[in-house]
């Protein structure tokens, strides 16, 4: 079933938000963490920080960066499945069809009523790159399905070794991902079917 016009989805800029608000929230918790551990403030702390020496509490606070930065470049590539699947859709409503969106159509209409499901990568930048056959457009796609691997790794409890995701997980990084991400939504853009991302 299509999506219904006035549904609301999580946007790049929303997700980049978020995380920038989150950073800030953590800076200020760490500050009020040290002076409360110092002596310097009798202010209340979350519990897990109680009879943690600075050097402790450091660390933990480190642990949840990282974790923040995990979280968030999640975020932001689920934003971006949607807006992926977003301009899918508007595709499929337009009255005039490209030969792209006739694709679209086709892979739409071949799916049962009951398994309608898209899959970003299967579905949509498949036909994608067998549409426009470029170099350049291949190797954004290949970067996103990187950020794919990441995004299925964390959505799935990270059980495994994430030594199959391409790069470590330092480059996950929510900035360095919402630059990937801009990129292939910008070069879409600029190809003659255009791209719609929000």
């Amino acid at each position: 079933m299509l999506l219904p016009h006035n549904v609301s989805f999580l946007t790049i800029n929303d997700a980049n938000e978020w995380f920038s608000n989150q950073q800030t929230a953590s800076v200020l918790l760490r500050k009020k963490i040290m002076s409360a551990i110092q002596g310097k403030d009798h202010l209340e702390i979350p519990s897990t920080f109680l009879y943690m020496s600075s050097k402790e509490a450091d660390l933990k606070l480190l642990e949840d960066k990282k974790e923040l930065e995990i979280i968030s470049s999640f975020q932001v590539i689920s934003a971006a499945e949607g807006s992926l699947k977003y301009d899918f859709e508007l595709k499929l409503r337009a009255p005039l069809k490209s030969a792209l969106t006739k694709n679209f159509s086709n892979i739409y209409s071949n799916k049962s009523s009951s398994m309608r499901y898209i899959d970003v990568d299967r579905d949509i930048l498949e036909i994608w790159k067998l549409h426009y056959n470029s170099d350049d457009l291949t190797e954004y796609i290949g970067q996103f399905r990187t950020l794919l691997k990441f995004r299925h790794w964390v959505a799935h409890g990270r059980f495994w070794e994430p030594n199959t995701l391409g790069r470590v997980i330092a480059n996950y990084h929510p900035t360095a991902v919402s630059k990937e991400i801009q990129d292939l939504f910008s070069h879409l853009a600029s190809l003659p079917d255009g791209f719609n991302c929000e």
